[in-house]
């Protein structure tokens, strides 16, 4: 696993070796981005080379400052619709400037680290969203690809699917060799993704498809469709759309200024989304989304070490957890890693656990099946290795058989603000930052949330008090059991004595007759039970 990780990280690093490699992929990107482009363009009612120079400020500017190797897509076809709307109320020319205001509106609210907002949202709202918008964009450019144009609205671009059809074919002119032509687009791209040769699997469909569309119109010479018109003049009719002086005066009228936080609003939320996971495709199997990909964007970046621990993803208080990913060249003999608050106070100690060895059995984790327990352990093996901390800080004390009911052994939620992590292995340390948010839609103040703390951390300090009773009167009846066995008989009925009594102590602060998950059910819970639910309630 170390090598795959170190053959992960050299790829992502930009190296001469990989040069000639990078330069084939842009090739490829290149001819399929052009007409994906122009096509957007078209489709959102600006002019092709709108398309052209976004796509090359895109490739060119925003590579070179995106910060992540990996960060390749954004909202494009999410907001033709919007666009094609605000271009039909106040024409092309005013869309430079529109989008120039919804750009500041993003900037400023990254300063403001307003993106949290986003992570409350559910996913399946924003995609729902995305999958209306590609609805309406299929309706209008069905229009298109019959050589005609949107009809207005959705429903009326919906309602008009049936009738064009039956128009073109009547007609049997350009309309209809234009369906044609982008039926067999169509077909050509799902054609070459099911059944394309495994050697030629990484040409794109699309390209595939643009490809076998370009040759057919050129081999029945069909000129009497409409072809995408570039100007002789590129740069000039560009520069026709940038924003003015005249222009930026209307950004306070409140249509354009309500389209410039909508493209912004759409924009955060598509780009966050595609962002923040990574969906991994198993050749029609299945597919797994990676929902934190925060060390990944960080190969390459820096070096590899022996040992590495990359930034962890800010994690916002009940909705997230942040995960901990580091790499360890070797595995170690000892490894922990420790988690700060601001004061640089451990709230949580977390232990190394070895990998099992092949063929051998899971370590039992205590418990029974029903209710299995055991302690939460960091991976030590060679290679990528993940933790997720959920939050809590330092558990409370258990000893060997505890069986509770309706009780937690968790410690009290940390507070929102600033951490660290802490991994240490073989005595190399590494030492990350990240921070915990606040849920921004739960209007909770910070006095009650530290309230909520210091109560939670009592009662845990009460659990342990009682659990650390139940620990010291058992080993002090196993000393007492070991020093009466060769004692004289009035020591020995003196220490039976002295065991009696703490047994009826220790029967007093947990209930002794538990040996399985169900046996609460039947024998009433003490002290220490009472208590981890009482904590389960605070924490």
């Amino acid at each position: 696993m170390a090598d795959k990780a170190q053959i992960a990280a050299t790829s992502l690093a930009p190296a001469s070796s990989t040069i000639g490699k990078d330069f084939l992929a842009s090739v490829v990107v290149f001819l399929v981005a052009l007409p994906l482009c122009m096509g957007i363009s078209i489709a959102s009612g600006m002019p092709p080379t709108a398309g052209l120079i976004t796509g090359i400020v895109g490739g060119i500017v925003v590579g070179f400052l995106a910060g992540s190797p990996l960060q390749v897509s954004g909202p494009a076809a999410g907001l033709s619709v919007l666009v094609l709307q605000l271009v039909q109320q106040h024409g092309v020319e005013m869309i430079g400037t529109i989008v120039l205001f919804a750009g500041l509106l993003q900037f400023v609210a990254g300063q403001l680290k307003l993106g949290q907002w986003f992570r409350a949202v559910s996913p399946a709202v924003i995609y729902g969203m995305l999958a209306g918008i590609g609805v309406l964009i299929l309706v209008a450019q069905f229009h298109v690809m019959l050589d005609g144009k949107p009809l207005g609205t959705g429903l009326d671009n919906l309602r008009g699917i049936p009738g064009a059809i039956s128009a073109a074919i009547a007609a049997g002119d350009h309309h209809l060799s234009a369906g044609l032509l982008g039926l067999l687009t169509i077909t050509s791209i799902f054609a070459w993704s099911w059944f394309a040769p495994k050697s030629l699997k990484a040409v794109p469909a699309p390209l595939v498809g643009v490809a076998v569309g370009m040759m057919a119109a050129a081999a029945f010479k069909l000129g009497d469709i409409n072809y995408v018109k570039v100007p002789a003049n590129f740069l000039g009719e560009a520069f026709n759309n940038y924003p003015t002086m005249d222009k930026l005066a209307r950004i306070l009228e409140p249509a354009i200024l309500i389209g410039a936080i909508s493209i912004a609003f759409i924009a955060s939320a598509e780009t966050l989304l595609c962002a923040t996971a990574l969906v991994i495709a198993t050749h029609g199997r299945s597919f797994y989304v990676m929902d934190d990909i925060a060390a990944l964007r960080q190969f390459g970046l820096a070096p590899l070490t022996d040992v590495a621990v990359f930034k962890p993803a800010n994690a916002t208080r009940g909705l997230d957890r942040p995960i901990v990913s580091y790499y360890l060249k070797s595995q170690p003999k000892a490894l922990t890693l420790d988690f700060l608050d601001a004061k640089g106070q451990v709230v949580r100690t977390v232990s190394g656990i070895p990998p099992r060895a092949p063929g051998a059995a899971a370590a039992p984790a205590g418990g029974d099946d029903d209710f299995p327990r055991g302690p939460q352990g960091a991976p030590m093996a060679a290679g990528i290795n993940r933790f997720t901390w959920d939050l809590n800080s330092t558990g409370v004390v258990t000893f060997p058989g505890m069986i509770l009911w309706g009780a937690t052994q968790a410690g009290p939620a940390v507070l929102p603000g600033s951490y660290q992590v802490r991994l240490t292995a073989d005595g190399v340390t590494q030492t990350q930052s990240f921070a915990v948010l606040k849920h921004p839609l739960r209007p909770i103040s910070d006095a009650d949330l530290q309230y909520q703390w210091d109560l939670a951390s009592r009662i845990r300090d009460k659990v342990n008090e009682a659990n650390l009773a139940v620990i010291q009167i058992r080993r002090i009846k196993t000393d007492i059991a070991d020093r009466i066995k060769e004692a004289p008989a009035e020591v020995r009925s003196a220490g039976e004595q002295l065991a009696t009594a703490l047994s009826t102590v220790e029967e007093a602060v947990y209930q002794v007759k538990n040996q399985s998950g169900q046996d609460p059910l039947n024998f009433p819970i003490k002290t220490n039970n009472r208590l981890a639910s009482l904590l389960r309630v605070a924490v």
